[in-house]
């Protein structure tokens, strides 16, 4: 298949809405559009020290500052969750600005919201100290948060992803990064018991996952193996589908199609340059959707892509009805920060 594309200027690509409405981000603030990127309209700002501000209008030192709204989330009351380095913020419905309403220094959050309006925060950070790690739920759409399940120390080292399953649902938690510390773990009872999916070795590590009424989509998210889309069936075998070129960081659905972003890593074993984007209607046939070459600010070594970030591609959240798909690449060779737009025809 052919996708016919455009691209859309400079914006991260965060969320998309069943109403086909598209969330974006530059810096500090979110942008809305309501016809597909054509045009957006400025939703709500969030303030931090004017230095550090202009310093994040720089896409070097945004890079390095991991500077910016980095996650958003639509909540049910109108209102707005968005992520930044180390705090969650919130946007009333009524207002423009965003205010921090969870903060853990030097910690990144997994944010999720299931139907009955729970939300829950994941824990992501260095740890190399191996605390513990914890989930924070909130029931009054993201005002007050409190401690919802706790990972024992040792027990893992972070949480890659919180997400809903609306066929099962329950929440998938994502865990990493060891072999005994990868887990994709279910609940359907809002963490009062965590059902092992997968756990165990480099196949089980993963950032990122796409459910379906067979089972699920699981790429895996290693340095030190050959990395693979893998589908892992509800009888709970593991099955290698599609060879990738390195750390897929990111995954969407839009309509039938799954489609999966890679990172250039570090990696004695994944060597491929560039950052690429896959896309499958069956999970047989597999196309490589588009390929960007990592720029050479992030050259792929372990010093350049810790300090300016591995170039890779950006893949929003939400239930994408639009028949597009949008991505964002970023470290990536005239594409630094890059919003793209695909038209996915011929959905099943």
């Amino acid at each position: 298949m052919t996708f016919h594309y455009a691209r859309l200027g400079a914006y991260r690509v965060l969320h998309v809405e069943p109403s086909n409405r598209l969330w974006t981000s530059r810096g500090y603030t979110v942008f809305v559009s309501d016809d597909l990127g054509q045009t957006f309209q400025l939703r709500a700002t969030y303030q931090v020290p004017f230095l550090y501000g202009n310093l994040a209008g720089w896409r070097l030192a945004a890079r390095v500052l991991r500077a910016g709204i980095l996650g958003l989330l639509p909540l049910h009351d109108g209102s707005l969750l968005a992520v930044v380095h180390g705090k969650v913020l919130r946007c009333d419905a009524s207002s423009k600005c965003f205010v921090p309403v969870l903060e853990r220094p030097g910690r990144t959050m997994k944010v999720e919201q299931t139907p009955d309006g729970l939300l829950y925060a994941g824990e992501y950070f260095y740890n190399t100290q191996r605390e513990p790690v914890y989930i924070y739920s909130s029931s009054d759409e993201g005002r007050t948060w409190s401690v919802a399940y706790a990972f024992p120390a040792r027990a893992i080292r972070h949480i890659h992803a919180i997400t809903y399953d609306p066929i099962r649902q329950g929440l998938l938690v994502l865990t990493g990064d060891l072999d005994h510390e990868s887990k994709v773990l279910f609940t359907a009872d809002g963490l009062r018991t965590l059902q092992v999916l997968t756990e165990g070795g480099q196949r089980s590590r993963a950032v990122s996952i796409v459910p379906t009424y067979d089972g699920f989509y699981l790429p895996t998210d290693t340095p030190f193996e050959q990395n693979y889309v893998q589908f892992l069936s509800n009888d709970g075998s593991l099955q290698r589908r599609c060879p990738i070129a390195g750390s897929c960081l990111a995954t969407c659905r839009v309509g039938s199609w799954s489609f999966f972003g890679t990172a250039v890593e570090p990696s004695p074993v994944n060597r491929d340059p560039c950052a690429v984007l896959y896309g499958t209607l069956d999970g047989v046939e597999w196309q490589v959707v588009a390929r960007w070459p990592v720029d050479r600010w992030s050259s792929p070594n372990g010093l350049q892509a810790a300090l300016f970030q591995m170039a890779r591609v950006i893949l929003p959240g939400g239930d994408n009805r639009t028949g597009f798909l949008f991505a964002t690449t970023i470290a990536v060779r005239g594409a630094d920060g890059a919003l793209h737009k695909w038209q996915v025809a011929h959905q099943a």
